[in-house]
């Protein structure tokens, strides 16, 4: 699991201003910038999969609130089909950024395998340069179930949030991304009610 793989706590300081970094980048992404610069600051801020948001087939539609997205195209997913997840930005944002990121790949379609082959290298090397508190891409998605979990009012113990919001079909999945503390984050929610 992810939690013996990391072996500590991952850390991040000042977490609120690593967060407003990655909005700030997410804002200002261009179809020039490189694949890394373009999709880590949308996994911190979806807490999707990196092949969920590279392989083509995810879509994101907008929703009633502002921080909230449909989506699908969930891979080992539980549920059928589009489901409501929070972001840790606005919509608008969001839309913005994964648009430039399609763009930028030719809107490409791609299989899980292709995906990985192709992005890995590139995300894994981009993340000492915009969020060297992680290691790997895919620490960005625990990051991101503790932000949601201390942003939102949750109703429900960390691992049942994140079970929810990353789609896992069992709680011991979820048990494995308890290992981030958020230095400096907010005790009281900010974003409104757990969609």
């Amino acid at each position: 699991q992810l939690v013996q793989k990391q072996g500590t706590v991952l850390r991040v300081p000042n977490s609120m201003q690593w967060l407003d970094y990655a909005v700030a980048l997410a804002r200002a992404s261009t179809v020039d910038m490189p694949i890394a610069r373009l999709a880590l600051p949308l996994l911190l801020l979806s807490g999707r999969r990196s092949t969920e948001l590279l392989n083509g087939k995810s879509a994101f539609l907008a929703t009633a609130r502002p921080t909230v997205a449909s989506f699908t195209g969930q891979l080992k997913k539980r549920t059928p089909d589009a489901f409501d997840m929070p972001l840790l930005c606005d919509f608008a944002v969001f839309r913005h950024a994964f648009a430039v990121l399609q763009a930028a790949q030719r809107h490409q379609v791609l299989e899980t395998e292709e995906c990985n082959a192709k992005y890995a290298r590139p995300l894994g090397n981009g993340m000492p340069m915009y969020f060297p508190f992680a290691q790997h891409p895919h620490q960005l998605r625990s990051v991101y179930a503790a932000f949601v979990h201390k942003l939102y009012q949750c109703e429900r113990t960390f691992n049942g949030t994140a079970k929810r919001i990353l789609g896992h079909t069992s709680l011991d999945v979820s048990l494995a991304y308890t290992s981030v503390h958020l230095e400096g984050a907010p005790d009281a929610p900010t974003f409104g009610a757990l969609p």
